[in-house]
């Protein structure tokens, strides 16, 4: 752990703000969240539940996962503060970091359209002073060191996936329970559990939802040979709906201009990945549809591997899911897609059964939505079409509607993880 680091208090802070005010005259206009919250827990006084505030914002891991994900490489460390810092000027906007932080730290900015993030005032800290918040904090419950310390005495309170070491410790609440009491009368209140977790829908990602479905289907469609049977004018238009599903893509970003730097960090950032096995597919396809004809196996490779980054780059976002495959995962519906085309009808039904097993599994424990059901409708519509020996294209649109649904229901399912609060050495979940 660095020398530096945040020391928070959680039996002084009274919830008054003032770190946070302090961060914004320090630091200037923060817009529309502010770099630093407090976040209060069991403000309905719930007998039991300790009450208590909880002030955060950027906890300047060691191993940030911000910075590791982020393929601008926009992010860098501070090597003598151990300050994650953003550069405003190499930031692209795709929010990508956002995703990957288990602390929400990230902010994006829409007047600005790029990320902005707790600085850790590393300006103060190379003076070796205290960043702002922990100065201006009026009960001490928030404060910071610059002595060393080992990580294995550091508070376990907050508990996140793939823990990144935070460059903070909690010093917890005296009092953790409450009184004996029959939890059963309040399973209907709606007290906060823990972090808010941010909304990732379809409709707020519209522009990824039509570029990773375009893709799902032209994959498929690549890995067969029904293109190689049509003239040159329907292969440019494939190509075509190709190059604009990849533009119409690039609306996601923030800073649109900047879209060629989202390439930088292959090694780390499935969001590099993405794009580099996207201009491998599409450049071979390009060549093997217009030029001289290529090994299939160059073209389906390419393809597989851009599906793979696509679904793994969501994989920050799926950490409730009660499995870590979804039904509308673009690896399952090209596949799918793909032994449709090729009518191999037995495979089909056993894949389609395996989604509709995984769709079962994912609302096993809460109310199904209704396009979850509106996706099973139209493959049992499919199926009903295939038995019925009806046209290929018929069969093929009403599938494509029902699996452009399967994609909305996994963008609707996706979520910003928020914080684990839990009792240090106790499995029973505090908030």
């Amino acid at each position: 752990m660095n020398n530096n680091y945040f020391i928070f208090n959680e039996n002084k802070c009274v919830g008054c703000e003032a770190c946070v005010v302090a961060c914004v005259l320090e630091n200037g206009v923060q817009y529309p969240e502010k770099w630093r919250s407090i976040f209060r827990f069991n403000k309905d006084k719930i007998p039991g539940i300790p009450l208590f505030n909880m002030s955060l914002a950027c906890n300047h891991c060691e191993d940030a996962p911000c910075m590791e994900g982020c393929p601008s490489l926009a992010y860098s460390m501070d090597s003598q503060t151990g300050a994650i810092l953003i550069d405003s000027e190499l930031c692209i906007g795709c929010r990508y970091c956002t995703w990957n932080c288990p602390y929400e730290a990230p902010k994006f900015n829409p007047v600005t359209s790029i990320v902005e993030k707790c600085n850790f005032c590393n300006s103060r800290l190379l003076e070796i002073k205290k960043p702002s918040c922990a100065v201006s904090c009026p009960t001490g419950a928030l404060d910071f060191s610059f002595d060393e310390i080992d990580k294995k005495d550091i508070n376990p309170k907050i508990e996140v996936p793939d823990n990144p070491s935070p460059s903070i410790v909690i010093q917890e609440l005296y009092n953790k329970v409450g009184p004996e009491i029959d939890d059963e009368l309040f399973t209907n209140t709606d007290f906060e559990q823990g972090l808010p977790s941010s909304g990732i829908t379809a409709a707020k990602e519209l522009p990824l939802l039509i570029f990773t479905f375009v893709i799902s289907c032209m994959t498929a469609i690549s890995a067969s040979n029904i293109l190689s049977g049509f003239n040159l004018g329907i292969r440019i238009s494939f190509l075509l709906i190709g190059a604009l599903a990849a533009v119409i893509s690039v609306l996601h970003l923030g800073k649109k201009e900047r879209f060629w730097r989202s390439i930088l960090n292959i090694r780390h950032s499935w969001l590099s990945r993405e794009i580099l096995f996207f201009s491998l597919y599409f450049g071979l396809s390009t060549v093997d549809l217009l030029i001289i004809k290529l090994p299939k196996t160059a073209i389906v490779l390419a393809g597989l591997g851009l599906l793979l980054s696509i679904d793994m780059l969501y994989k920050p976002l799926q950490w409730n899911w009660k499995t870590q495959w979804h039904s509308g995962q673009v690896l399952l519906i090209s596949m799918t897609f793909f032994m449709l085309i090729n009518q191999f009808y037995t495979i089909l039904l056993i894949m389609l059964i395996i989604r509709l097993g995984l769709t079962i599994l994912m609302y096993s424990k809460s109310k199904m939505d209704i396009i979850p059901i509106f996706w099973i409708l139209f493959m049992l519509k499919t199926g009903l079409l295939i038995y019925n020996g009806f046209e290929i294209w018929l069969i093929i649109i009403v599938y494509a509607i029902g699996e452009i649904a399967a994609r909305i229901t996994f963008y609707n399912d996706l979520s910003i993880h928020p914080i684990d609060f839990r009792t240090k050495n106790s499995k029973k979940k505090v908030l």
